[in-house]
């Protein structure tokens, strides 16, 4: 068995070239986020890889043969590269991973984490993240770190017992009792996928505090700021992207939908009026930035919306219509692609507002009369109110 002084001697070939190469994407941008990502030890948390189908003849995701005591270049390479990482199955499908590095880096980046703070994390996972965390806070900071799956928890406590500033607790943690007993925390971070925003992080939340949430939206996820104004929930979205969904409190109770896949006789496809695929480059999806305008959008006022790999896409039962790439693809039936049509030219006489255009409000749910806004979404906890920064000036 290879001692850890030879593999970290291997490992530190790879970390500079992945975090330089973090720096020039722009996912880090502070000295205190490199310096963090430069110091902890990606391989250090990862126990095992599942890899996904590599082609159509695959079936289901497979166990890559890594040894974190007798790492090999191959793996490595992988390791500390941008790639999310698959670390547990449930019924053969992701139920925990190591997210992207450029995904990571950049919701610590907007954070705004300072030395000495006190931050709560709503799944734990690998630990990987909880130690970044850890190292931007300092010794004087502390970090709670909530993981539902107990075998999952197990593990990253095992990873982080280097790290005398961090907790690991196992439970639900959108649960108000599974969270340390009357702690305040100055910045909450969630990094599963939320069907709503938790009560119990609101409460438990310092004066002045900020949650970074992905909140799920039709199979993607919307990453949001939330914090306290004059006793109202306000929040901003900053990002989107997609995260394994939460279980428990943060499930959507829902199966997650798919497309049926048909053959190319059945598909139907004309050129989009205006078109999609303007803009910058959204690293988290893989399109630009104007896609993911519009799917925002279409997730408001269509609950049948859902992020497909043709884009922007409604879905009933089989029958489905995407819009992406300039082109929209339709099977099963013209009233879906007539429907996404119709919302899509709603957009741009909108001015084809951007996902950074919108402003939210939490409402406890049932405590606002729908005609109070044109644009909401109900769920378990919050009712969250969407408007247009511009119609708030």
């Amino acid at each position: 068995m290879s001692s850890p002084e030879p593999i970290m001697e291997q490992a530190d070939k790879f970390i500079d070239p992945y975090v330089d190469a973090l720096v020039v994407a722009g996912a880090i941008r502070s000295q205190e986020v490199e310096r963090a990502f430069r110091a902890v030890p990606r391989h250090h948390f990862i126990s095992q890889i599942y890899l996904p189908p590599a082609g159509p003849n695959d079936r289901g995701f497979r166990k890559a043969p890594w040894n974190p005591s007798a790492p090999d270049v191959a793996h490595l390479s992988l390791i500390y590269s941008d790639s999310p990482l698959v670390t547990r199955l449930a019924d053969g499908m992701p139920m925990s991973s190591s997210s992207s590095p450029s995904l990571m880096a950049e919701m610590l980046e907007l954070l705004l984490i300072k030395p000495g703070s006190n931050i709560l994390e709503i799944g734990t996972a690998t630990g990987f993240n909880a130690a970044l965390i850890a190292g931007i806070a300092g010794p004087a900071g502390r970090v709670v770190s909530v993981e539902i799956d107990p075998p999952t928890a197990e593990q990253a406590r095992m990873a982080l017992t280097a790290y005398s500033n961090v907790s690991v607790l196992t439970g639900d943690g959108g649960e108000r009792e599974r969270l340390p007993k009357g702690e305040a925390f100055d910045k909450v971070i969630v990094t599963v996928g939320a069907a709503d925003l938790s009560p119990a992080w609101v409460a438990c939340l310092a004066p002045g505090g900020t949650i970074l949430v992905p909140l799920e939206r039709g199979g993607s996820h919307a990453l949001v700021t939330v914090g306290e104004e004059s006793g109202q929930i306000r929040g901003k979205i900053v990002g989107w992207t997609g995260f394994v969904s939460g279980a428990g409190t943060l499930s959507t109770g829902h199966p997650l939908r798919g497309l049926a896949m048909v053959p190319p006789s059945e598909m139907h496809e004309k050129s989009l009026r205006a078109g999609l695929g303007q803009g910058a480059w959204m690293r988290t999806m893989g399109v630009h930035a104007d896609e993911v305008d519009f799917y925002c959008y279409l997730s408001l006022i269509d609950e049948r919306a859902l992020w497909t790999p043709f884009g922007s896409g409604l879905v009933e039962g089989r029958a489905w219509a995407a819009a992406g790439q300039g082109m929209l693809r339709w099977t099963g039936g013209k009233h879906l692609a007539k429907d996404l049509e119709r919302a899509f030219g709603d957009w741009e006489r909108l001015g084809r507002p951007s996902t950074a255009d919108w402003l939210l409000e939490f409402h406890p749910t049932s405590t606002l009369p729908r005609k109070e806004t044109r644009w909401w979404v109900r769920r378990r906890f919050y009712d969250w109110v969407f408007r247009l920064a511009a119609d708030c000036t």
